[in-house]
C-alpha cells in the first residue's frame, strides 16, 4: 500500500469556528505572515504551493505521496515536494516543521495537522482561539475539564 496523507474538509473552508493561528515564517532573514489553520482532521502539515512559489521557499523532492481529500477521493496530483521551515508562534516558540506542498484555499497559507498536534500536545483555548505549549512549569492540575 502506498503512503498517503489526508487534507480535511475544514482545510478548504474557513469560518468563525475555525482556529486560525497567526504564525510567522522565518525565511532568508525575513519574517513572513503565515495564517495557519489548526486542523486535527488533516494527517500532516501542508503549505500552499502558490505561497511557496511567490516567496521563493526552498523545497525538497520526495517520492510521490497520494493526497486524500475530505470526500474520500484522491487529489488528481500526488504530493512530490516538502519544505522544512522555521515557524514562530505568537507565544514565542520557534519550531522547525516539515510541510507537504499542495494547493490550499486562499483563506490560509498553511495547515497544521494531527502530526503536529500529537507531537506538541498543546493547550488549546477554543474561546480565545489561542494555543500554549506545555512546559515543565505548566501546572496541568489547574486545568479543569
Amino acid at each position: 500500500m502506498e503512503k498517503e496523507v489526508k487534507l480535511n474538509a475544514s482545510s478548504l473552508t474557513v469560518d468563525d469556528r475555525s482556529l486560525i493561528l497567526d504564525l510567522t515564517l522565518l525565511h532568508n532573514g525575513h519574517s513572513l505572515s503565515l495564517p495557519t489553520l489548526l486542523d486535527s482532521g488533516s494527517t500532516d502539515n501542508f503549505i500552499d504551493k502558490a505561497f511557496v512559489f511567490n516567496n521563493n521557499i526552498k523545497t525538497s523532492s520526495i517520492s510521490p505521496i497520494n493526497l486524500r481529500l475530505f470526500d474520500g477521493s484522491l487529489a488528481p496530483h500526488a504530493i512530490s515536494e516538502v519544505a522544512l521551515l522555521d515557524v514562530r508562534f505568537t507565544s514565542g516558540e520557534t519550531l522547525q516543521l516539515t510541510f507537504y506542498i499542495t494547493s490550499l484555499d486562499s483563506s490560509c497559507h498553511a495547515v497544521l495537522g494531527y502530526s503536529f498536534l500529537s507531537c506538541c500536545n498543546l493547550l488549546i483555548n477554543w474561546v480565545m482561539k489561542t494555543i500554549s505549549f506545555l512546559t515543565a512549569d505548566t501546572d496541568v492540575s489547574s486545568l479543569a475539564i
